[in-house]
């Protein structure tokens, strides 16, 4: 092998080995690396009224029925519902002259969601558990327990809600004007 070969298969070897020792380094420099990341949803619910100013009519005596559309937006299939009505007051003010008033009457308040039942065999006329409570500003109500109801929603509960709550107005001479007072949904999940 003459000198000139010889020198060029050197640079050749050394070419190949700076090559060979660059990729490593390359290699060196880079690297990864994965990590397992999870979250836990949690159970939530949103209740809220359609429509919140609801028009009962005109009575003279009787039963006046009152049906009230609520909106629930849970992402559970299992919600409990309750149900609170305060008596009708004229002027919408509980403790007026003569506490002029059309009082909650029959035996509860009739719950129907449009895309779930009541569970265990229970019924969707919730019985009016306590009566004639007194809160602070001295409005009388009712109230009723929870009744648990199940969704056909696959996985979820969003659905409207109507309430049926009935007053009666027994007394011929109580004086006209309008009478009002307010039906409150009350709905429940368990954490999960």
């Amino acid at each position: 092998m003459n000198g000139k070969r010889k020198i060029a298969v050197l640079a050749a070897v050394c070419a190949l080995a700076l090559i060979a020792s660059a990729k490593v380094v390359e290699a060196d420099l880079t690297g990864d690396a994965t990590a397992h990341v999870y979250v836990d949803v949690v159970a939530n619910i949103a209740v809220g009224v359609i429509d919140s100013n609801v028009d009962l009519g005109e009575i003279q005596t009787g039963d006046v029925v009152g049906e009230i559309t609520f909106r629930i937006d849970a992402n559970v299939e299992q919600v409990k519902l309750g149900v609170v009505a305060s008596n009708l007051y004229k002027g919408d003010v509980p403790t007026g002259t003569a506490g002029y008033q059309i009082p909650v009457s029959g035996s509860g308040a009739f719950v129907d969601p449009n895309a779930a039942n009541p569970t265990e065999g229970g019924s969707k006329t919730l019985p009016w558990t306590t009566t004639q409570v007194v809160d602070a500003d001295q409005w009388l109500y009712n109230s009723t327990g929870l009744q648990e109801y199940e969704s056909n929603q696959g996985g979820h509960f969003s659905q409207d809600v109507d309430v049926t709550v009935t007053w009666n107005q027994p007394d011929p001479e109580l004086p006209t004007g309008e009478y009002s007072g307010w039906v409150k949904l009350v709905a429940e999940i368990d954490p999960v």
